[in-house]
């Protein structure tokens, strides 16, 4: 609830005054909904008895009311719209500000999440608090100054009974709070099991092609069907719970209202209690039942969107997964020497993937790393614009500790192509133009040519405009790999870093590529990382990685 809170507190600060006046007509509206009782006891003392003095100018007293009931109405329809706004704005807002957060979030961070249930968190949870104002904040409100009103005006009409009245209806509120708790359990396990067959969704559709030549079709629906039985059944036992919850509540108060009709009707109690003021006092009794069991309900609602809510706050406010990496303020123009002194790096604590790793190249020169899988060249390249960032030792940029750097200036001034670059769902020309650098058409035939696109754009039916499926699953390996150099060339960075470029090639187009790049990056560094680099043509200094026994560490190249 705390961190529920503190998520919301930002923006109900930043529309504290039209909430102000929403709940300002929530409060007229509950307030007109306590004049008819009032009316009522009016009404029998004018019939019954002296006629009562407001009764004395009907006409006068109808129209106000009228105007009354006018302007309540008015202010209902505000307060509506109000928060029916104001939840689409949170929903948005959180939404923003979740996904916002995960794009700043280590490289390390991303390897330990399942994209399909931080997805099932952004849509699912974070939608359902979308009726908070209007379907949680506004009637709880509105209810509880239907109840401290109806209080007030029975202590008015008889203090004692009144007393009476709201002891027993009391009762019922620890197993309301009991019933709340287990609630809360059963939606946020719920929750949690309808993210991970989002997750699972996700990951089989992305990976369609395997789940098919393996036949694993139904293995996969059978998972899912399973993942949303499972959340099924915690969902039934918490409906189940809050039904109970609410007809025990029902019941409890239906009881206590009979013993106030009984008192009522009978004035066996208080024999001198006026018919009239006996009539209002049940009608209030009535009104602050009905209120309590909506207040009761919106309690219990409330627990199943806390649980839908709670995981999502935790990658909010826990500092071990909000904090991005910090950013210096060096900004000076980047010349290319890389240095890495002594430094450490694991996945997974107690089983390092670099340990004491050195190397140096200077501004300007190739730097060949070679190693086969499991070495860490994948690390290397991720620690340089500091996707990660390393537990010991320390890299230097031009003889500057990285963590100085403005982060941004840092990787704007590093190209980086992984080993399995990923496209986006768009054209060939959007994807390449992803980059922020220079898009003139004469820059970007450069790029096309020295990443050697140009030898299988022709065959391509719309060319540079040629739609690319979901991570560029219409292209072959090699094609994506020298899409993915183009965009890094397009960024023109001061250090290019290559891991496994060359793995899809062939011989012929390989040599192409590098006497390319070669031309293309005279004079700027470059970091090669791969398996096989004999056709890279010298000079360049070369290192040598070998694997580290690490048994149940991350596959990492």
């Amino acid at each position: 609830m705390k961190a529920i809170l503190l998520l919301l507190l930002p923006f109900l600060r930043a529309r504290a005054v039209k909430l102000a006046f929403a709940f300002a007509a929530v409060l007229l509206v509950a307030c007109t909904s306590l004049l008819y009782p009032v009316l009522l006891k009016w009404m029998i003392d004018a019939v019954s008895g002296p006629r009562a003095p407001v009764f004395e100018r009907p006409v006068l007293l109808v129209a106000a009311l009228a105007a009354l009931f006018a302007l309540s109405s008015v202010a209902g329809y505000y307060a509506h719209a109000a928060t029916m706004e104001a939840g689409f704005l949170l929903r948005n807002e959180l939404r923003a500000r979740f996904f916002e957060r995960l794009l700043a979030r280590p490289l390390t961070f991303h390897r330990a999440q399942q994209t399909g249930e931080l997805s099932a968190r952004a849509i699912d949870d974070i939608g359902r608090l979308q009726p908070f104002f209007a379907g949680l904040l506004a009637p709880a409100l509105q209810q509880m100054l239907v109840v401290a009103g109806c209080i007030a005006l029975m202590a008015l009409l008889h203090p004692l009974m009144t007393a009476a009245a709201i002891g027993l209806m009391l009762v019922p509120i620890p197993f309301l709070r009991f019933s709340g708790t287990r609630i809360l359990g059963f939606y946020t396990d719920s929750t949690a099991l309808h993210a991970r067959a989002s997750a699972l969704f996700e990951e089989t559709l992305v990976g369609i092609r395997e789940v098919q030549s393996f036949s694993r079709e139904e293995t996969q629906a059978s998972r899912y069907r399973a993942l949303h039985r499972d959340a099924l059944r915690g969902e039934m036992r918490a409906a189940k719970r809050q039904a109970g919850a609410q007809q025990g509540v029902s019941f409890l108060l239906g009881i206590v209202l009979l013993g106030v009709f009984f008192v009522s009707a009978t004035r066996v109690v208080f024999p001198e209690w006026p018919v009239s003021g006996a009539v209002a006092f049940y009608l209030y009794a009535y009104t602050l039942a009905m209120a309590s069991v909506a207040l009761g309900r919106l309690y219990l609602t409330w627990q199943g969107l806390a649980g839908a809510l709670r995981r999502t706050s935790a990658l909010f406010l826990d500092a071990s997964t909000t904090a991005p990496p910090a950013s210096g303020v060096h900004r000076a123009p980047v010349l290319g020497a890389v240095a890495f002194r002594g430094v450490s790096f694991s996945y997974v604590p107690g089983i390092p993937v670099l340990e004491d790793f050195s190397l140096s190249v200077a501004a300007g020169e190739w730097l060949v790393v070679e190693g086969a899988s499991g070495c860490g060249k994948s690390t290397i390249a991720a620690l340089l614009p500091r996707l990660c960032d390393a537990q010991g030792g320390e890299i230097l940029i031009d003889g500057i500790a990285i963590g100085a750097w403005d982060l941004a200036h840092l990787r704007g001034s590093i190209g980086l192509v992984a080993q399995e670059p990923v496209l986006f769902h768009g054209t060939l020309r959007e994807n390449i133009l992803f980059a922020p650098g220079d898009a003139d058409p004469e820059r970007l035939e450069q790029v096309l040519a020295a990443s050697c696109v140009d030898q299988f754009l022709d065959a391509l039916p719309g060319g540079l405009d040629t739609l690319v499926g979901e991570r560029g699953t219409t292209l072959s390996g090699g094609q994506k790999s020298r899409i993915a150099i183009a965009r890094a060339l397009l960024l023109d960075p001061a250090i290019l870093v290559l891991d496994e470029a060359n793995a899809m090639l062939d011989a012929d187009l390989e040599i192409l590529l590098w006497t390319r790049l070669r031309a293309e990056r005279a004079g700027k560094t470059t970091i090669v990382l791969g398996h096989h680099v004999s056709r890279i043509p010298p000079p360049y200094s070369h290192i040598a990685l070998h694997p580290r026994a690490r048994d149940g560490a991350e596959n990492e190249d």
